[in-house]
Parts: C-alpha cells; sequence; structure tokens
C-alpha cells in the first residue's frame, strides 16, 4: 500500500522532469532559439538540475550532454525504485551481480527510450493539430523545427491523398509500435 502512495508521486514526477531533460536535449539539437518561450520554459523547469552538471560539461556544439546524463542516470533511479518498492527482494538479490546490473541498465535503458518517444509523440501530436487548426500560432515553427526532421522521410515515401498529410498518423503508429516492443522486451 505505501509503495503504491510513494510510485504514485515518484512515477509521474521522475516522468515528466526526465521528458523536459528530453525536451531540452531535442531543442539544443534543433537549435531551437533559447528565447523562444518553448525553450524557456524547458531551460527554467530543468536548470536547478542541469546547471550544476553543465559547468563541468558544458555545451558541445548541439549536444546538451548534462541533459542527456542526467536524463539517463533519473531512468536508471526510476527503475531502482519500482524495484526497490515492487519486487521481491530474495528473487533480486538471488541474481548473480553482473547479470543484476545489466538487467538495471536494460531496464533503465527501455524506460529512457520510452520516455524520448512520448516526448517526440506529444511533439508531432500538438504540431498536426496546430497545422490544421492554427497554423501560424507561436509554437507551430519550432515544433515544425523539431518534427520536419522525423516526418520528411515518411512524406517521401507516402502518398498524400487530396493534399492530405498523413506523415504524422505513420510516425504516431510507428513510435506505438517501438513503444510496445519496449514494454515487451522488459518482461
Amino acid at each position: 500500500m505505501l509503495g503504491s502512495i510513494v510510485w504514485a508521486v515518484l512515477d509521474p514526477v521522475a516522468s515528466l522532469l526526465a521528458m523536459a531533460l528530453w525536451m531540452r536535449l531535442w531543442l539544443s539539437w534543433a537549435r531551437v532559439s533559447n528565447f523562444h518561450p518553448v525553450a524557456r520554459v524547458t531551460q527554467q523547469i530543468t536548470q536547478w538540475l542541469v546547471g550544476p552538471l553543465q559547468r563541468m560539461l558544458p555545451l558541445r556544439g548541439r549536444l546538451d550532454a548534462a541533459a542527456l546524463i542526467l536524463s539517463a542516470l533519473i531512468a536508471v533511479l526510476h527503475v531502482l525504485a519500482m524495484l526497490a518498492l515492487f519486487s521481491q527482494p530474495a528473487a533480486v538479490l538471488a541474481a548473480p551481480p553482473v547479470t543484476r546490473a545489466a538487467a538495471l541498465l536494460l531496464l533503465g535503458l527501455a524506460q529512457w527510450i520510452s520516455w524520448a518517444v512520448y516526448v517526440v509523440m506529444a511533439v508531432v501530436l500538438i504540431q498536426a493539430v496546430l497545422s490544421w487548426f492554427s497554423p501560424h500560432h507561436p509554437l507551430s515553427t519550432p515544433l515544425a523545427m523539431l518534427s520536419d526532421p522525423l516526418l520528411r522521410p515518411i512524406r517521401r515515401r507516402l502518398p498524400s491523398p487530396a493534399g492530405l498529410d498523413l506523415s504524422p498518423l505513420v510516425l504516431l503508429i510507428l513510435l506505438q509500435v517501438l513503444l510496445t516492443v519496449l514494454r515487451q522486451g522488459v518482461r
């Protein structure tokens, strides 16, 4: 009971923080201006965590190494917390240390990739809706900068019936398949 209550708080906090770090990474990679409101909000949410590590690992071109490392660390800590709250300690401790470490890293990697996929799905979905209803919205430009490199290869191969761009739908389906594979792989 107590473990479920702790998890009900810990899971969304860790997930939102990690996804904000992924968004910060992606915005930096896509070279979205730090003055854009989306980038500013993302930086404000994550700066307290990224700032101290960024002094040791400054930005190198388009890669925010501090945000990358911290998002991966949160994924591993997330898995550790889940195991501590919900697994049988005897079963976990019975496995050899190398196996435990490999399993922890594999589960952490799957969680880390899942959070990235959720960020991509949110950006693509919001961009698609904005393109239909409000193409000149201030969020359209940075979201297009993020989603267009992912949608462009699909657009080249996919016909657009009656001028309808189905690439966001195809990408969302592919991402959902990836999430399913990740979930099946960690079971």
